[in-house]
């Protein structure tokens, strides 16, 4: 996606933001949105921390532009480095976040930014899988 290329890490801290998508049915989901970096002053090069109010209000503008049909899908941050993949920590949080009870959906998704690739993960039953993205 694009509009994630634009976040690669070259310098400087982690960036993070959400994911806005819509429902296709039959199991399929298409990610919309991607939101600006949103992070909390004090990122650092290799760990940052999402901020919640402006994440939320990003999900719901874009819910109330979609005529309610957009709905929060996941959840993207930078790593510095080329091919990036889940960190402990990483992991952790997403799959807390799988399991917030205003989560409307059976999965979280998780992007990583990297240098050279992009990691998508899914958080499905407390656990996290690799998935493959098909770019349209």
């Amino acid at each position: 996606m694009d509009a994630l290329s634009e976040y690669k890490q070259i310098e400087g801290p982690e960036k993070a933001g959400v994911l806005s998508g819509v429902v296709l049915g039959n199991n399929r989901y298409r990610i919309k949105k991607v939101s600006p970096s949103m992070t909390i002053e004090g990122a650092t090069r290799n760990s940052c921390e999402r901020d919640a109010k402006l994440a939320n209000a990003f999900i719901q503008e874009q819910y109330e532009q979609s005529g309610h049909t957009s709905i929060y899908m996941g959840e993207w941050h930078t790593h510095p480095e080329s091919n990036p993949t889940p960190s402990g920590a990483d992991v952790s949080s997403v799959i807390k976040i799988a399991y917030l009870p205003d989560n409307d959906l059976p999965f979280v998704i998780l992007c990583i930014v990297g240098l050279e690739s992009i990691y998508w993960g899914c958080v499905i039953n407390g656990k996290i899988q690799k998935i493959s993205v098909n770019m349209i």
